[in-house]
C-alpha cells in the first residue's frame, strides 16, 4: 500500500511471508521511501514498525509555531501584507511548478492564525476572494488548481503530477484558512456575492470527502465545508438541498474522514 504523510513524503508498506528455521510462517513489514523529507519519512517508519510489534508510540511533540512579533501600526501591517500578496502573485503566474509551490506554501502561512496576525490573516484572505483593483488573481489561480484536481493521474512516478498534487493540498488548505478566517469578519461581503462558492467548491468538497483517496486532503475539504456552510446563507442552503450535510455526517460517522 501507498501511504502519504501530511507533508507530502510517501512511502510504501509490504507485508512479506517468510518462513523461519522451524518451518513456521511469519510476516516481515518493510517500509520504503518513494519520495519526501527522510526525517519525516524516518518518524512514521518507526513508528509502524513499533506498532507492528506491539510497542507503544508516543505521540509526536509538535513543535511550537514561529509567531512574529508585528508592529503595532495597521497601516505598517497593511503595507506588508500588500508587499506579500505581490510575491505570491509573482510566483503562481509564473509557469514552473516548482515556484507555483513556493508560492502555495507562503500563502498558507500567511492565512493560517497559527503563522501569522489576526489582522494579517484577514488581509491576505480578503485578497483571495477580490482586491481593490476588482482582478482577484489569487482567487482565480486558486480556483483553477481546485477544478484541475479530478484530471490528476495517480501516478507516483510523474514529478509533475507529484508537484500538481501537492498544489493541490495547499489550496485546499488556504481555502480552509482564509473560510475560517473572514467566517469570523461581522458582514464580510465575501461570502455571498461568489456562486462559485455554492454552485463549483461544494461539490467539488463533497466528492473529496466521498472519495477519501487522501486523508489528510479529506480533513481539509472537511474544514472548508464546516466554515463555507457556517458562513454562506446560500451554501447552507445549497448543502442542504443536495444532501451534502447528511452525506458528511454519515462519513464521518462510519469513520471514513
Amino acid at each position: 500500500v501507498i501511504a502519504e504523510t501530511k507533508d507530502h513524503t510517501r512511502f510504501e508498506i509490504r507485508l512479506l511471508k517468510h518462513q523461519t528455521e522451524n518451518k513456521k510462517d511469519s510476516l516481515l513489514l518493510e517500509v520504503q521511501r518513494k519520495s519526501g523529507c527522510t526525517i519525516s519519512f524516518h518518524w512514521a517508519a518507526r513508528s509502524i514498525l513499533k506498532s507492528a510489534q506491539g510497542i507503544a508510540v508516543k505521540a509526536k511533540i509538535p513543535r511550537p509555531p514561529v509567531v512574529l512579533s508585528l508592529p503595532e501600526d495597521e497601516s505598517k501591517d497593511q503595507i506588508d501584507a500588500i508587499e506579500e500578496i505581490e510575491n505570491i502573485e509573482e510566483l503562481l503566474e509564473k509557469d514552473r511548478l516548482d515556484a507555483n509551490v513556493l508560492g502555495m506554501e507562503s500563502l498558507r502561512s500567511l492565512t493560517s492564525l497559527l503563522s501569522t496576525s489576526a489582522k494579517n490573516a484577514e488581509i491576505i484572505s480578503r485578497s483571495i476572494f477580490y482586491n481593490e483593483e476588482g482582478n482577484p488573481m489569487i482567487g482565480n489561480k486558486l480556483k483553477s488548481f481546485m477544478q484541475t484536481r479530478h484530471h490528476i493521474k495517480d501516478d507516483e512516478c510523474d514529478t509533475q503530477r507529484n508537484f500538481e498534487r501537492i498544489i493541490y493540498s495547499h489550496a485546499l488548505a488556504v481555502f480552509a484558512n482564509s473560510l475560517e478566517t473572514i467566517s469570523t469578519i461581522r458582514d464580510a461581503p465575501v461570502m455571498e456575492p461568489d456562486t462559485w462558492l455554492s454552485e463549483e467548491l461544494l461539490p467539488l468538497l463533497l466528492r473529496e470527502i466521498q472519495c477519501a483517496e487522501r486523508p489528510h486532503d479529506a480533513f481539509k475539504a472537511a474544514r472548508c465545508l464546516h466554515a463555507l456552510v457556517g458562513a454562506s446563507v446560500d451554501c447552507r442552503v445549497e448543502a442542504f438541498n443536495t444532501g451534502v450535510l447528511s452525506t458528511t455526517f454519515d462519513m464521518t460517522k462510519n469513520g471514513t474522514c
